[in-house]
């Protein structure tokens, strides 16, 4: 990559990986590059011609989605959709640092850190399913009957429930005296 390179051919040359599990193995790299297992990078080629930084994003698109149908959306840091031909994705954007460019060396079995991403963005392919109408299901419940009784009445049900004892309305409660040992035995 040339130092003067424009935005699009850094998101180009970004590792993009797909949504779900991808083994090593998968993970494409480009024919012309020879990565340096040394984690140096040159920063001169993340600035522009008027001096400004530029930023490594990770891009994050699902499987068998071609890049050029993304080629001129503008993407904002919140959620959003972008409309690209007859395809809808929704995008993510996140902002960490805590994410590393790394280039897998399938010769040396190696992953080199290259610099830290400014953040990730995520596609996701939003597919539009046709609303459905249809008659609601007629209601199968009857009323009850009028001579309809209860099988068994619920004890208590007829009368409200009395205590054993009534209980004084003021006054002392007597004390109950214990009974000696031999006293209960005796009886």
């Amino acid at each position: 990559m040339s130092p003067n390179a424009s935005e699009s051919e850094i998101m180009e040359e970004a590792s993009m990986s797909y949504t779900g599990s991808v083994s090593l193995a998968d993970v494409k790299v480009p024919q012309d590059f020879s990565p340096s297992l040394v984690p140096a990078v040159d920063h001169n080629m993340f600035f522009d011609l008027n001096g400004r930084r530029k930023r490594l994003w990770l891009v994050t698109v699902p499987p068998n989605t071609d890049p050029e149908d993304l080629e001129g959306a503008k993407v904002k840091k919140n959620k959003c959709v972008i409309p690209s031909g007859s395809k809808r994705y929704d995008v993510a954007t996140r902002t960490r640092k805590e994410h590393q460019a790394v280039v897998v060396h399938k010769d040396l079995e190696a992953v080199a850190v290259r610099m830290r991403l400014a953040g990730t963005v995520s596609f996701r392919e939003r597919i539009e399913v046709p609303e459905l109408e249809f008659a609601l299901p007629e209601d199968k419940r009857s009323a009850p009957r009028t001579d309809a009784c209860q099988r068994f009445v619920p004890f208590g049900s007829d009368m409200p429930k009395v205590h054993s004892r009534e209980l004084p309305e003021g006054g002392k409660l007597k004390r109950r005296k214990k009974k000696k040992r031999s006293e209960r035995q005796g009886s």
